[in-house]
């Protein structure tokens, strides 16, 4: 695509995730528009990409290494963001520090913190769909939250014992990242052993299992990520964010906090279908609502 004519879109994977995840999803995105340019990056630390020598690579600071990648490295002007997992963090920030340069943001896993006075009001009084919504059914809050937390606990405290534990061991290496494809994933559907293993080979061959999951510790712990919190949360700017809901997503939140929590949405749509790994898992399905927000973007403006 020449440079003029294209669409830029940055693509934006997590944990425990590479850019392969993108593959096919790509392919439904240009089947819609030929003329989008995709800049798929690892992130620091991850597959290719060096990790930092010091502490303090969190989110926030991802936001920065790419937003220079795309102003300073490639030259783009304007560019339009998607992201899940981490990206979806990164991407957030991303439109906050780069409000001129972001034409749009498009996430398929938001995080919200609900803030405790809802939780009575999201559990007991508020609707959706005709049932009543809640991060999860009360019945299943403890023993869903006990199964998907231990390894956000280990990776976020004691990320060298399980990275030091996946680079010694291919078999330990699958053994804790399709753990993760199997829980966070739409039952229906199809990713096939190649695209797992290929994923796989993106952490093995290049020994970044550790700089990986040290990311939820600079995230959760390190003193940079709650200065750049505080400050995130202190702007009043709010940047516009399309969000993709999918069934299966590793957590489930409701469409009320999730609209409190982000003030400028020009889209949200609820799937039927799909769970973590959506641009792996439903391509098709992803792709259709991310162009459709950049769709909306250029008609708004």
């Amino acid at each position: 695509t020449s440079h003029e004519k294209s669409i830029p879109m940055l693509l934006l994977h997590g944990w425990p995730g590479s850019v392969m995840e993108f593959r096919y999803f790509i392919q439904s995105m240009h089947k819609l528009n030929p003329n989008y340019e995709f800049i798929i990056p690892s992130l620091p630390g991850y597959g290719f990409s060096q990790a930092a020598q010091v502490s303090g690579m969190n989110p926030c600071q991802m936001a920065v290494v790419v937003q220079k990648l795309m102003t300073q490295s490639l030259h783009f002007d304007k560019f339009f963001v998607q992201g899940g997992d981490w990206g979806s963090i990164i991407a957030h920030y991303l439109a906050f520090i780069s409000p001129n340069e972001v034409l749009g943001t498009h996430i398929n896993m938001p995080q919200v913190r609900t803030p405790i006075w809802a939780i009575p009001y999201v559990y007991f009084f508020h609707w959706e769909d005709g049932k009543r919504s809640g991060l999860l059914p009360l019945g299943q809050f403890p023993g869903k939250r006990l199964n998907l937390w231990p390894y956000l606990f280990q990776q976020a405290t004691r990320p060298n014992s399980v990275g030091i534990g996946m680079q010694d061991s291919p078999v330990a290496t699958a053994a804790w990242i399709l753990d993760k494809f199997y829980s966070w994933t739409d039952p229906q559907s199809d990713i096939s052993k190649g695209d797992l293993i290929t994923n796989l080979m993106f952490y093995w061959l290049t020994g970044s299992q550790t700089t990986a999951a040290t990311l939820y510790k600079e995230f959760l712990w390190s003193e940079t990520s709650a200065q750049n919190i505080k400050f995130l949360a202190a702007q009043r700017f709010a940047p516009s964010v399309s969000i993709s809901d999918f069934p299966f997503e590793l957590f489930s939140t409701p469409e009320v906090v999730v609209r409190a929590h982000y003030k400028h949405i020009i889209s949200y749509r609820k799937e039927d279908k799909g769970g973590h790994f959506a641009a792996l898992e439903y391509p098709e399905t992803l792709a259709k609502h991310v162009h459709e927000m950049v769709e909306l973007q250029f008609t708004n403006s």
